[in-house]
């Protein structure tokens, strides 16, 4: 059969693009998988660090990052239902609601959230005390309680001092973010604002932070790992991420801290407190394993009281003469995880569970943080 030339051009642009659909359409076994991004449910107040420790985890394990931001009260109700979540930033108390509602997987404390009375630079209205906010004419603005922590622990400080009644009135704003309410000290007509500690970072050199008498129950920033998570793998490497010292040092940098209250430049009266691991000099795996744990679970979840030295872990191996009396001082059955106070008369509390939950993790480390933790704020 005789092929002319044009039946010779459309022969050959058949095959062509039948070549090039069957190279398009075969699967591109070679190429790797991105990997799922791992999602924050981070409260606004702690956005800042967050991200900075964010950016720098991205990089080093190169995961993609989203960040849904929100009030840590408005972000628990998506947890609670369910929503795709691997990480949840927040501030006491709501750290607990993740725990009551068996959606917790470890936790990690970064920081902490005090309130803190800010004036303009040079404290032109000569603020020193709770009882100076009462001063007829004088403007303040605070978080509006309804929805702001800091705003509703100001006001309890006020009903405990009997001031509610003479304070509020000289409320004149009360806001929903700290951008607005500082905004109202710089550049509007406030005397006095009342924010969290990092505002005065935030801003610094446009206000002046003035250490009143006010002592404020401690809320702790905590990065939360949460069961629902798709990604368990990631999530538990940012934890381990954020109780390194850098994490930590860039929310005491950012102004995460205590101590710009009454207690500035002072000493905190929190006892000090060691969890001492007891063993004998003859070892099992068993016993290298719980001491192993245990310390590992301590130091992640308690970074910031072990960087500020006030939990601190101690082996001591019970056979050596010195190390003798231990056994009779806390009547140990065996190697063990034990609880200490340092106070004019000491208080202990022997772990008695540590050997039983040894070969459950998450149950072990469940276990001995949340001993800790009652310990550590002196629950019985």
């Amino acid at each position: 059969m005789k092929v002319t030339c044009s039946q010779r051009v459309v022969w050959f642009l058949s095959i062509t693009v039948a070549g090039l659909c069957v190279l398009g359409c075969r699967p591109s076994g070679d190429a790797p998988a991105a990997k799922p991004a791992l999602r924050m449910l981070c409260g606004s107040s702690m956005a800042a660090p967050i991200q900075e420790i964010g950016r720098q985890f991205a990089r080093r394990h190169g995961l993609a990052l989203e960040y849904d931001l929100g009030g840590s009260e408005t972000l628990l109700p998506k947890i609670l239902m369910g929503v795709p979540a691997d990480i949840y930033v927040c501030h006491d108390p709501f750290e607990d609601k993740v725990k009551e509602e068996k959606r917790w997987s470890g936790s990690v404390v970064v920081g902490y959230l005090e309130p803190i009375v800010a004036v303009r630079p040079g404290n032109p209205k000569g603020i020193r005390v709770l009882e100076d906010l009462q001063r007829p004419g004088l403007k303040l603005g605070i978080g509006d309680p309804r929805y702001s922590t800091c705003g509703a622990l100001f006001v309890e400080a006020l009903e405990r001092r009997g001031l509610r009644e003479l304070v509020m009135p000289q409320v004149m704003l009360q806001g929903r973010t700290h951008a607005e309410i500082a905004n109202g000290l710089i550049l509007g007509p406030l005397d006095a604002v009342v924010v969290w500690n990092f505002v005065a970072m935030l801003y610094q050199g446009k206000l002046e932070v003035v250490p009143t008498d006010v002592a404020y129950p401690e809320k702790r920033v905590t990065v939360v790992g949460l069961k629902q998570s798709a990604n368990a793998a990631a999530r538990d490497a940012f934890l381990q991420w954020c109780a390194q010292p850098e994490a930590q040092q860039t929310f005491r940098t950012l102004g995460y801290t205590r101590g710009t209250g009454p207690s500035a430049g002072t000493e905190w009266p929190e006892p000090r407190v060691i969890a001492y691991y007891f063993h004998g000099t003859m070892r099992c795996e068993t016993c290298l394993k719980i001491e192993r744990q245990a310390r590992e679970a301590i130091e992640r979840r308690f970074a910031v009281e072990v960087a500020e030295k006030r939990l601190v872990f101690e082996p001591v191996n019970y056979d050596k003469p010195e190390n003798a009396h231990y056994l009779k001082d806390y009547t140990l059955p065996c190697p063990s995880l034990v609880l200490v106070r340092q106070k004019d008369k000491q208080e202990w509390k022997l772990l008695g569970d540590t050997w039983k939950l040894i070969e459950n993790p998450f149950q072990f480390n469940e276990y001995v943080e949340g001993e800790v933790e009652k310990f550590m704020r002196d629950e019985k």
